[in-house]
């Protein structure tokens, strides 16, 4: 009876295969094998790499790499790994076993399911999940207690659990371009937060629990539905980065002056007809985008703004 033969395993590209020797000549912590332009990418696990078990960075990001190798556990060290811009649809239970990992970064793959095997990551303060075809965040996530940035923007994610927010050391939050119609009241509980993003939503107002985020210093609420501002925003006082882009935005907040801290406000796109009379107290901008408004003159306080650097007014 003819037997089926094993599949022939993938040629590891020069100049891939040569990194990897250098890395092993000199022992090197760190291996870059994000794909030069112009050179094939990987389109494997490059099975040479296993035998470096003293690596503490690896980054395979800019490939092709459609699956990870079971005893991917080998490389115990391992601290950081960037697995973004390749073809996975899945984790195995290996990495999983990776018990020193603390930055992982699986944007821009073909993830159908929340991988499993990073629940078992403990030790994780990173971990982005950007731009994959994830459908819902499992409760169990609750479990990376040491998490401080979760990024799982662009996905068709309707909701997030509550579990989520009680994950109180958390200081980076992108939730942009989600199916979010309404942002669970737990996520005030995060007060801890420094950047939110909720951009690319279909909400309709800003979330009351926004305005107890006191610490928040960047809140990206671009290409919601937005129409108006609530006078509850002012609370926000250390914000130094506000994007608004994208909304129906008749004006900007009549108390801006009271972000003394704001460094950018993103407003293009908009139907601003005049700028608020104190923005001139805004003594830190160092940016504002006005493009595609309908402004048709800027007041002559506009030149008190001395650290401004750049003012975008593009039609």
């Amino acid at each position: 009876m003819a037997t089926t033969p094993a599949p022939t395993a993938r040629p590891t590209p020069a100049w891939a295969a040569e990194r990897i020797e250098a890395a092993r000549a000199s022992r090197a912590a760190k291996l870059d094998l994000r794909c030069p332009q112009g050179e094939p990418t990987l389109l494997a696990f490059p099975a040479e790499v296993l035998s470096l078990d003293w690596l503490k960075r690896l980054d395979l990001s800019d490939n092709h790499i459609a699956e990870l190798p079971d005893d991917l556990a080998r490389l115990r060290q391992l601290t950081w790994l960037n697995l973004s811009h390749n073809s996975l649809f899945d984790a195995p239970t290996a990495l999983g076993q990776l018990p020193n990992l603390c930055w992982l970064n699986l944007n821009r793959n073909q993830l159908g399911d929340f991988p499993a095997a990073v629940l078992a990551c403990t030790q994780l303060g990173t971990l982005m999940l950007a731009s994959n075809q994830l459908l819902a965040v499992p409760p169990a996530l609750a479990r990376l207690t040491q998490l401080w940035q979760l990024d799982l923007s662009d996905n068709p994610i309707y909701e997030i659990p509550e579990a989520v927010f009680a994950l109180t050391g958390l200081m980076v939050l992108q939730l942009n371009g989600l199916r979010l119609e309404a942002v669970p009241e737990a996520l005030a509980g995060l007060q801890g937060l420094k950047v939110l993003g909720l951009g690319g939503n279909p909400l309709e107002e800003v979330p009351a629990c926004v305005f107890q985020l006191l610490q928040l210093m960047s809140l990206d609420l671009s290409f919601t539905r937005l129409s108006s501002l609530p006078a509850e925003i002012d609370k926000l006082k250390h914000l130094a980065e506000l994007k608004l882009t994208g909304n129906q935005l008749p004006e900007l907040p009549d108390k801006i002056k009271k972000f003394v801290r704001l460094v950018e406000i993103f407003q293009a796109v908009q139907h601003l007809v005049a700028l608020p009379e104190d923005i001139d107290e805004l003594k830190h901008l160092t940016e504002l985008n006005l493009s595609g408004n309908q402004l048709t003159a800027l007041p002559d306080y506009i030149d008190e703004l001395e650290c401004l650097t750049e003012l975008r007014l593009s039609s």
